[in-house]
């Protein structure tokens, strides 16, 4: 056998968990690269989709998936999947269409597909007497932005609109 890059759309969090579970049994022969974002159509995927790009030392990932470490049935294999060869890259790696995204690794893969498109965002602002307003973003429970401590209320949210410019907020309660 030999090592083998494949690039796959990671639909949901149970997907997610799937390929968590799946590189925890292929420790030593397979392992995760980088998260990719999909902003042109590039078959099989779509734009916006998120796709992992991972490495394992098997040639049938399918199987792998299924009968090797029985993380998951057939039909819940993420799809679709293809090997990196199979795409347009370039000479630096870069793969058409899609682009790789920093902020997201295996261990919060989840809660970035479960995000994708909409989802729930917290904004908190600490009051700390002799500092100031501390902007604080939460998405689920993940803490994602601390910023600095402003003067008030209104400069800690325009903190968060320089970080975040297409975060919408609508008034909650």
């Amino acid at each position: 056998m030999s090592f083998k890059a494949y690039v796959m759309k990671i639909a949901n969090p149970a997907q997610a968990k799937i390929l968590q579970d799946y590189l925890q049994e292929m420790q030593g022969v397979g392992w995760f690269n980088h998260a990719l974002r999909v902003h042109k159509k590039t078959e099989p995927f779509e734009e916006n989709d998120i796709v992992a790009a991972i490495t394992v030392d098997r040639g049938d990932l399918r199987e792998s998936f299924v009968d090797e470490t029985n993380v998951c049935a057939h039909s819940e294999v993420p799809y679709p999947h293809t090997r990196l060869g199979a795409l347009n890259v370039d000479e630096e790696g870069t793969i058409e269409g899609m682009t790789i995204d920093p902020d997201i690794n295996l261990e919060n893969l989840s809660s970035a597909v479960e995000c994708q498109g909409a989802c729930a965002v917290d904004i908190i602002f600490r009051l700390v007497d002799g500092y100031g307003v501390l902007p604080i973003v939460i998405v689920g429970d993940e803490e994602i932005y601390r910023g600095e401590f402003e003067n008030s209320v209104a400069n800690a949210l325009k903190r968060i609109d320089r970080n975040f410019p297409d975060l919408r907020l609508t008034k909650k309660g």
